[in-house]
């Protein structure tokens, strides 16, 4: 009598697995920069997205995705790291490429400022550049969307704020494949390098590096 509920079974189990979200691989991330510096920089992409903050989503929430099943599934970086970790290594590597020495400076999700520059003076660098992650995410249905707002903020030795910049904005990135995430996350991979790239060269931020 068993074989009666297993097309029920395998549907809970088709529903289930759809259910589970896709992931986006973050790791592949890689800004352009400009920037030239002598000096050693400390670099940290800190989450403050308040639903990540406040534990409603994982740190390794990048947006959501329209299921096979028209459904809406969470999309999540493929690495298992938290965003902000990806895209931290991924400021440093392309510091690096720019002759720079660079190190990563790790932070949870919401870590206020005074805690980010005790880190930063113990790790012996001469400067803190620290970008702020108020909002990041895309969303793939018809259409991809794109939602953020960064602050890159760069710090002294003494915690003294010598250039900071913001980008905000919402806007529609492109054609979502309804029939793989790979493109969709292609351009949500494409749409932070973008920003960050563009935040990150602004005239204020590369300057106060030097």
């Amino acid at each position: 009598m068993l074989y009666r509920f297993f097309p029920v079974l395998a549907l809970l189990f088709a529903l289930g697995a759809c259910q589970q979200g896709f992931d986006y691989d973050f790791a592949a991330v890689d800004p352009a920069l400009t920037v030239s510096s002598g000096r050693t920089i400390s670099a940290s992409v800190i989450d403050q997205r308040p639903y990540v903050v406040n534990g409603e989503e994982s740190p390794r929430f990048v947006g959501t995705e329209r299921g096979r099943y028209n459904n809406t599934v969470d999309v999540r970086t493929a690495s298992g790291r938290p965003l902000a970790e990806e895209l931290t290594d991924a400021v440093v590597r392309a510091l690096e490429r720019r002759g720079i020495a660079a190190s990563a400076l790790l932070l949870p999700e919401g870590t206020p400022e005074d805690v980010a520059l005790t880190a930063f003076q113990a790790q012996g660098t001469e400067r803190l550049l620290a970008v702020q992650m108020y909002e990041w995410r895309t969303k793939a249905y018809t259409r991809v969307t794109s939602r953020w707002h960064m602050e890159a903020i760069v710090y002294d030795r003494s915690g003294s704020i010598l250039a900071r910049r913001a980008t905000q904005g919402y806007q529609p990135v492109g054609m979502a494949d309804l029939n793989s995430s790979k493109g969709s996350g292609d351009i949500a991979i494409r749409e932070v390098t973008r920003k960050l790239s563009e935040l990150l060269n602004e005239p204020a931020i590369t300057t106060a590096l030097n």
